[in-house]
């Protein structure tokens, strides 16, 4: 399965409390958050996040006063076995595909749920169904 999605991206201070504010946010939309990453540089912290309905997330969180970058991403599903990330990567890299981010995870069953976004979304797309439908096969 490969589907393209919006990454967004909120960077904010680093300090207790933030995570639960922003997500705070998204809940009392009714928004569902199907995957995210939270990382800190210093005293600035990046929470990347994709959701299963986009319909007014940025603006829900610029309301409440935050800076929100919107990003071509896709989520794909590997099988879940060593080696599929490296293949994924590879072949995007061969083919002059730049990874700018990626996060995932797994319940221990057969796929692995995976969000990339790269430089280059379009060229990208038809490489990774191709890598999607191996999985389905």
């Amino acid at each position: 399965m490969l589907k393209q999605v919006t990454q967004y991206s909120v960077p904010t201070y680093d300090k207790p409390g933030t995570l639960g504010k922003i997500t705070g946010i998204l809940a009392g939309k009714g928004c569902n958050i199907a995957g995210f990453l939270t990382e800190s540089l210093g005293d600035v912290a990046y929470i990347k996040f994709i959701v299963d309905d986009e319909t007014g997330v940025a603006q829900a969180l610029k309301a409440q006063g935050y800076q929100v970058f919107e990003t071509p991403a896709f989520c794909i599903h590997l099988a879940n076995k060593p080696g599929e990330v490296s293949e994924m990567a590879r072949t995007l890299g061969e083919n002059k595909i730049n990874i700018r981010h990626v996060y995932g995870t797994t319940d221990g069953t057969a796929n692995a749920k995976v969000v990339v976004s790269v430089d280059n979304p379009e060229k990208a797309k038809n490489i990774l169904q191709k890598i999607a439908e191996k999985v389905t096969a």
